[in-house]
């Protein structure tokens, strides 16, 4: 309980009672803080809410307010009326005094009736930032949690190592490192008490502040968050166990002072008698150097012959920092301390006592109705009410011995795979369970079962072993809908997949029957119209390998053992990879790829072997539409030692080839030696041809003033390769000779300046020239000329 001076505690237990007066500061863009209940000469205030319970990691303020003062829009505190006083900084410019984000603290001044509080009379109740603000009509509401709400908004991005093997790091300097080192060092963790824990080397995963500092407390049974310090006069983030052998009550309160209990239960849920937690035990190894799993057990006799016994397990990770007997019976020992306590729970509401807080024990007197024995009980919740007229109440939740959170231990009983709380019943077994593969996993739907227990959330588990039982090793998912999709498993692999429903109490149910699946692979038809079947192999420099127990992607074992007699191997001619081959007649086969009949295909590969006269055979098999082998082609290669070499061939695709597949066989050599093989390359010969252009000669003619075809047999036309160079054939008859235009081709096949070219005809060579509009004109022959050829007439179509 917070400390109290003589006034204070004397008010707080006068029988005549007293007044609680709330009063409410926020600060402003400037720094500087501004009370609302003289804000502009007004008091806005008109009620405030503070709340704080165990079971949550932060505490939560609403304050009620009025939202315009008598001014109207001149003076308004809602942060989207501009021309409001109270939202314009000295300087005159816009600037909101309530907005998210924004600091407020919340204070509770004690005082005779009749009278207000001194200002040294005040306690400080909550600190933190706004999270939401609401206009109403004619109440404004602003809510927030307090400063540990800036941690759990902080999430750790970066994966970083904390702790040591060796000596270990005590738990209260990791948790200052984690607020180091993710821009929270404003906030200095107090630790009262040395826990006297020390935590070996782990991996921070990402996940909010708050969480990583409340998980590293909640292993040793010790609570993380703000509370309020005396030494600093205000709240800090503190790292404090409850003193769970508390004798001496922290205040009592009678029937005068509580009228009628609000309600005294007694309930067996979330009782414990015997816990029992696994670990992994750094100090005994097995054979193989790994931990070995251990277990202890903490008890309360008396408690078990009052309800049962009512069965824990808290089973911790092999990665776990509980991995030592010491630290896990301490674990196991703060369990049974929080779980065992007596079963009644008593609610009341009482006057404020803004001195109180979690986990202080409180002696509630027999009212001689519902109680007739005083009652020793610790706060798990507590909840101020308070208006500015002086009326206040405060409500307090009360069971058992001061502890940490009931809540947060019973979520590690409720881990996937770890048994359920027992001897609870969970949700029946999930009905009409359905697995659709998708690409590297699947997608599985269920039905929720029409009886038994309502379902809060379902578990999937998946397995590549048949009749599997769900465990922490097969937990795939979690989630609170019937349709879960899970990724990244193993293409073309079979699993076996089952889902268990949990219930609000975190009870698992019976799992669902078994359904099997087999992932998929990326297709054509998964990419389609993107992507087709390649003519080349996949993956030819065995740079993509996924799965290190198989061989590079799109690759697969003829004959041999992946790891034995094939391996991947950095001693790579291109890129990173490459993979060895022992010769013994190890063979390597590629998928299968698109061929054609008819067409010739050149393969070629980059080779080297660690000894004289070892042969690499590069084998083509020729497959018709059913995968029956129509042939192979083989290209053989002896190689000299330790030196890459080229291997190449050239083959034709017989008649009915629908496929072909390269398998690459390293030939049986006396001596086993290794054959190395990089950058394996298949390729069609040849490409699509463009035809002839012809010129037409016959009654419709493309030729000008008097040209003639001189020959069928000498056909007339022009090619342009795939480089846009064009070439011309053919002989013609000559007409007008001179700078006239025999021919003029077509735009797209001209030049873009002149050219002169000479050309052949029947008596010696002449003359000619190519205009950029495309005219071709002969210029100068020898008299009596027959024929003129046209086969020098090449030239790069520019336009």
């Amino acid at each position: 309980m917070r400390p109290l001076t003589s006034f204070q505690a004397a008010l707080l237990g006068s029988p005549s009672g007293y007044s609680t007066h709330p009063r409410v500061w926020v600060r402003d863009g400037a720094g500087a803080w501004r009370n609302l209940q003289t804000l502009l000469g007004f008091d806005w205030v008109l009620g405030v809410r503070v709340n704080e319970k165990l079971d949550a990691p932060v505490a939560e303020a609403e304050v009620s307010l009025l939202r315009s003062g008598s001014a109207g829009q001149r003076l308004s505190l809602s942060p989207l009326v501009v021309h409001s006083l109270v939202n314009t900084s000295a300087a005159g410019s816009f600037a909101p005094l309530l907005v998210e984000g924004t600091y407020f603290r919340v204070e509770l001044g004690l005082a005779p009736l009749a009278t207000v509080p001194k200002a040294e009379d005040y306690f400080e109740v909550f600190r933190g930032r706004i999270d939401e603000a609401d206009a109403g009509p004619e109440e404004l509401r602003i809510a927030g949690r307090d400063l540990g709400g800036l941690l759990q908004d902080t999430t750790i991005e970066v994966e970083r190592e904390y702790g040591n093997d060796t000596a270990g790091v005590a738990v209260q300097s990791i948790i200052q490192a984690l607020l180091n080192d993710n821009g929270m060092a404003s906030f200095g963790l107090m630790t009262p008490v040395d826990p006297m824990s020390q935590r070996g080397r782990y991996v921070q995963q990402v996940e909010p502040v708050l969480d990583a500092a409340r998980a590293l407390a909640q292993q040793i049974g010790w609570d993380c968050r703000m509370r309020w310090q005396s030494s600093v006069s205000g709240y800090a983030l503190t790292l404090a166990a409850p003193d769970r052998l508390q004798v001496e009550v922290d205040w009592s309160y009678g029937p005068d002072e509580y009228g009628s209990l609000d309600s005294v239960t007694r309930q067996l849920a979330d009782i414990r008698t015997d816990v029992e937690v696994i670990y992994s035990d750094r100090y005994d190894l097995d054979a193989s150097g790994v931990p070995k799993r251990k277990k202890v057990t903490a008890s309360n006799p008396t408690a078990r012959s009052q309800v049962g016994r009512r069965w824990m397990q808290v089973m911790e990770d092999a990665s776990s920092n509980i991995n030592t007997a010491a630290e896990a019976q301490r674990l196991a020992d703060a369990a049974i301390a929080d779980l065992s306590v007596s079963p009644l729970t008593v609610t009341l509401t009482v006057d404020p006592h803004p001195g109180l807080e979690l986990a202080d024990l409180v002696l509630v007197q027999p009212d001689g109705v519902r109680l007739d024995m005083p009652q020793r009980l610790a706060v798990q919740e507590l909840e101020h009410q308070c208006a500015t007229d002086g009326t206040a109440r405060m409500q307090l939740v009360l069971r058992g011995q001061p502890s940490t959170s009931v809540r947060e231990w019973l979520e590690r009983d409720s881990r996937p795979g770890i048994a359920p709380s027992a001897p609870f019943t969970g949700p029946a077994a999930p009905q009409q369970v359905r697995a659709t593969p998708t690409v590297n996993g699947f997608v599985v739907t269920w039905t929720p079962a029409v009886s038994g227990p309502a379902w809060d959330e379902y578990e999937v588990h998946a397995s590549r072993t048949p009749g599997f039982l769900p465990s922490q090793e097969t937990f795939q998912s979690r989630g609170k809908t019937t349709r879960v999709p899970l990724s990244e498993l193993r293409p073309g692999a079979t699993y076996y997949c089952r889902v268990v429903g949990r219930d609000a109490k975190g009870n698992l149910g019976a799992p669902s029957s078994e359904v099997s699946v087999t992932t998929g692979y990326v297709t054509p038809a998964t990419l389609q119209p993107g992507v087709a079947f390649g003519e080349s192999p996949p993956n030819p420099d065995f740079e993509a390998h996924s799965f290190e127990e198989l061989p590079p992607d799109a690759w697969t074992m003829g004959t041999g053992l992946w790891g034995a007699h094939a391996q991947v191997t950095a001693d790579a001619y291109t890129g990173a990879r490459a993979i060895r081959l022992v010769a013994n007649g190890t063979r390597l086969d590629s998928q299968a790829m698109i061929a054609r009949p008819g067409d010739r295909y050149s393969v070629d590969a980059l080779t080297k072997a660690t000894q004289l006269g070892t042969a690499l055979s590069v084998q083509l098999v020729w497959y018709d539409g059913a995968f029956n082998v129509l042939g192979m082609a083989t290209t053989t290669r002896v190689m000299a030692a330790n030196s890459w070499e080229r291997l190449t061939g050239f083959h034709n695709a017989p008649a009915g080839t629908r496929y072909v597949q390269v398998r690459l066989v390293a030939n049986v050599t006396q001596g086993a030696p290794w054959v190395y093989v990089d950058s394996v390359r298949l390729e069609r010969i040849g490409g699509l041809v463009e035809p002839w252009t012809a010129i037409r000669t016959g009654q419709i003619s493309d030729l000008e003033n008097g040209w003639t075809a001189w020959d069928p047999s000498w056909p007339l036309g022009y090619y342009r390769n795939s480089d846009n160079e064009v070439s011309m054939r053919g002989l013609l008859r000559p007409g007008t000779v001179g700078y006239v235009t025999a021919y003029r081709f077509p735009s797209g096949s001209r030049p873009s300046s002149a050219r002169i070219f000479t050309v052949p005809t029947s008596h010696g060579l002449g003359l000619a020239q190519l205009q950029p509009d495309g005219a071709l004109q002969v210029y100068s022959v020898s008299a009596g000329t027959g024929w003129v050829g046209f086969d020098t007439v090449r030239f790069r179509a520019e336009q």
